[in-house]
C-alpha cells in the first residue's frame, strides 16, 4: 500500500525522537522500509480495553517495545503471543478481542478521527510545529 510508505519514515523519526527524549534504546526494526500492518495488534487493543483498559495499555506497551524496542515484527498473530507473554495473554484470547464488534468499531472510530484532525493513520498531536504520533489526551485514540 503506497501510503504505508509514506509513514514509514516518518514514524521511524518520531520514534526515534521519543525514544531520545525519553531515553529508550531504540533498535531499528528488520523491515524497516515499510510500515507493518498492525490491524490485527490494534483490534486486540480495542477488543481488550472494553473490559480491561489497564491490560490493553500493557499489551499496547509490550507490542511497541517488541517492534520499536526490540526490532521484532508485530503483524501476525504469533508475533503479538510473544510480545504479550508476561501478562499472560493467549493466542485465543487475542483472537476472540479482535473478533468482536466492538473493536472493529472503535478502530473505525479511531481512523475517522485520524482523519479528521489530517492524521495520515497514528494518533498525533502538534506542539509548535513538531508533530507526534503519540495519543490525544482525552480522545477515543488514547492508549
Amino acid at each position: 500500500m503506497q501510503i504505508r510508505a509514506l509513514k514509514a519514515p516518518y514514524i521511524f523519526r518520531d520514534a526515534t525522537r521519543v525514544a531520545k527524549m525519553r531515553g529508550l534504546a531504540m533498535a531499528v526494526p528488520k523491515s524497516k522500509s515499510s510500515a507493518p500492518n498492525t490491524l490485527l495488534a490494534k483490534l486486540v487493543y480495542w477488543g481488550m480495553r472494553q473490559d480491561d483498559p489497564a491490560r490493553a495499555k500493557r499489551f499496547l506497551q509490550l507490542v511497541w517495545r517488541r517492534y520499536f524496542g526490540e526490532g521484532q515484527g508485530i503483524a501476525w498473530l504469533d508475533h503479538l503471543v510473544r510480545a504479550a507473554a508476561e501478562i499472560g495473554l493467549s493466542g485465543q484470547d487475542m483472537e476472540i478481542a479482535a473478533a468482536c464488534a466492538y473493536a472493529r468499531a472503535q478502530q473505525h472510530a479511531s481512523n475517522a478521527d485520524a482523519v479528521a484532525c489530517g492524521c495520515f493513520g497514528v494518533p498525533w498531536f502538534l506542539v509548535g510545529h513538531e508533530s507526534f504520533f503519540l495519543a490525544k489526551i482525552g480522545s477515543r485514540t488514547s492508549p
